[in-house]
């Protein structure tokens, strides 16, 4: 096994809720979920929780329990001044240790007390910890207010129950439970228009491939509209990561990858637009998502520049379900969708051009229909070539005076395009508008899978460039020899974009 693929040693966690309140269901439990999240971001693998009761000898059969078998227990509740406040004498039962009066911290209370004018039984109670414990300071200028340290005992640390109190003592001792550089997890999530039904046998395979590599889960999901299954993958290192996304992928349903968002949800324009408003912080991967980040607004802005110039009746997107036009179809959408809220002019389909060619990929057709239906769209079909097709496109529908295209300046003969060009001479007089001109390969794929946005599964199977099943075959540059048989990776595995049209004719 290679070593970028060995499962990396990690410390691991028991979270520990204590409360009555929280078993009867008077309160509800918001810290579990909090301590998860945080040492998830850390690399520290949360292996259980456990809700007991205000009660000694459940608390410290607890703590023993966990203390011998995990990296970290963190507790939560039950440090208070009341009765029902054990936590502490549970944790010096499960060491076999005193309580005995801590006088830093004795001192620190009594200063609150004072303040509170609350009685020297308050101090007592609440000094009283483990004869080992040590207190972590959690003091700082912006929050005054919370001046309680932390206490740990070995390798437990005990967190008060109130949630902004925990939130912020953790934020604070992070660092404790990722002493050294932290080692995140890699983690990709697919959604599914299939239901988990239809992909036990595919993900089967891929457990069994990937197992002690990989951690995979499967999540049904029955309220949305958007998808019906969520599938997660996790793994040490992004490398292996993406490998077993694209070994699933191939044997995924066709087409069946999705969005978790409906094009025309808030949430999905949020999306986009955010990612075009990236800022640089110092590093080198936001240096890059900067830069595409201008890159994506210049587009947007493009699209804006078309809709002021144009009507919607007089703006026809051209798709053929490639990679390219899929982003183009996605911006264009968004950003008309925007626009028409903005000017308060009722939202129309948008035109879409297909041109179908010859000998079509079935995967293709059955992918633009989709789109059809998730963008709702209005589409002109012709057979033929582009030209003898935007003649026919300009007879039938007068009206449309521009079409927006998803073409890329490295395509052939589009070197020199500009974004806005009117077409040569015998062709029909229209306006062609190419906002993706600049875009590079890698940028094309990193806007279709950080924003989710679905496209063909042929690029799933080895494909990078589609025409028709005729002069289309996957790229060899993505085939894959292994277990004795081949395979290919996905499409936005091809590391050299010069090599995108291999496979073409």
């Amino acid at each position: 096994m290679a070593a970028s693929e060995e499962r990396m040693s990690r410390d691991t966690a028991s979270i520990v809720i204590i409360g009555d309140e929280i078993l009867k269901g008077h309160t509800r439990d918001t810290n579990s979920h909090f301590l998860c999240h945080g040492l998830y971001n850390i690399g520290v693998k949360v292996l259980r929780i456990v809700i007991v009761p205000d009660d000694l000898p459940a608390i410290a059969a607890e703590i023993s329990f966990c203390a011998s078998r995990y990296s970290f227990v963190l507790t939560s509740g039950g440090i208070g001044p009341t009765h029902d406040d054990v936590t502490y004498a549970g944790v010096a039962k499960a060491f076999n240790e005193e309580l005995v009066v801590n006088s830093d911290l004795g001192n620190i209370l009594g200063q609150w007390c004072e303040v509170n004018g609350l009685g020297k039984n308050v101090i007592h109670k609440m000094s009283l910890v483990p004869q080992s414990s040590k207190l972590h300071y959690v003091w700082d200028n912006e929050h005054p207010d919370l001046i309680f340290p932390i206490v740990s005992v070995r390798n437990v640390f005990i967190f008060p129950g109130i949630p902004a109190y925990l939130e912020h003592s953790f934020r604070l001792l992070e660092k404790i439970f990722s002493p050294t550089e932290a080692k995140p997890f890699f983690h990709k999530i697919l959604y599914l228009s299939t239901t988990e039904f239809t992909v036990t046998e595919p993900l089967s395979q891929a457990v069994r491939k990937y197992e002690g590599r990989v951690s995979f889960g499967s999540y049904p999901e029955v309220t949305l509209a958007s998808y019906q299954n969520k599938i997660t993958l996790e793994g040490d290192t992004e490398e292996i990561v993406l490998e077993a996304e694209g070994f699933l992928r191939s044997l995924l349903p066709k087409n069946s990858v999705v969005s978790p968002y409906v094009p025309s949800s808030e949430d999905s324009k949020k999306k986009l637009f955010s990612l075009a408003d990236t800022n640089f912080n110092g590093s080198e991967q936001e240096k890059t998502e900067v830069q595409f980040a201008g890159l994506l607004k210049d587009s947007i802005n493009k699209l804006q520049e078309c809709f002021n110039r144009y009507s919607e009746e007089e703006v026809c997107l051209s798709f053929n379900g490639g990679k390219d036009c899929t982003v183009l179809l996605h911006l264009a959408y968004t950003v008309l969708l925007d626009w028409t809220v903005k000017e308060h002019i009722p939202v129309k389909p948008l035109k879409t051009l297909y041109i179908r060619p010859n000998d079509p990929f079935p995967e293709l057709e059955d992918f633009i229909e989709q789109s059809v239906k998730r963008y709702n769209l209005n589409v002109i079909k012709f057979s033929g070539n582009i030209k003898e097709s935007l003649w026919k496109l300009h007879k039938e529908h007068s009206e449309i005076k521009a079409v927006l295209m998803g073409t890329r300046a490295t395509d052939p003969y589009s070197s020199r395009l500009k974004t806005f060009q009117e077409t040569d001479h015998g062709w029909p007089p229209l306006m062609r508008i190419s906002p993706l001109l600049d875009w590079g390969y890698h940028d094309v794929w990193g806007f279709l899978r950080t924003l989710h946005i679905p496209y063909c599964s042929l690029y799933d199977c080895g494909y990078t460039s589609l025409g028709n099943q005729t002069n289309t075959r996957p790229n060899p540059r993505l085939l894959v020899q292994e277990d004795n048989c081949s395979r290919y990776r996905p499409a936005y595995m091809l590391k050299d974009p010069s090599e995108e049209r291999e496979g073409r004719n």
